[in-house]
């Protein structure tokens, strides 16, 4: 939807672990886990290891949300509004 146009993201970079996979049990008790899909953005970025990078960069402050504060809601209502 970002790249569409369609959504604006506030926040943080995300972590960028995208991979679908799936996990196997082996005969031996062990399990192989396995990747067999990727994830493309829109414009063709790929978001493994890159992540979804904000519109609008609003680093989270931890200390700030036991007070209720959130810098990232707050930053997309101003926009909003």
């Amino acid at each position: 939807m970002q790249d569409n146009g369609r959504a604006r993201v506030f926040g943080q970079r995300t972590a960028g672990a995208v991979l679908a996979s799936a996990i196997e049990k082996l005969p031996n008790g062990d399990a192989l886990q396995y990747v067999f899909a990727d994830y493309l953005s829109q414009s063709g970025r790929r978001l493994e290891g890159a992540g979804v990078i904000p519109d609008l960069d609003a680093p989270l402050a931890t200390a700030m949300l036991p007070g209720g504060e959130d810098v990232a809601l707050e930053k997309a209502l101003a926009w909003a509004r």
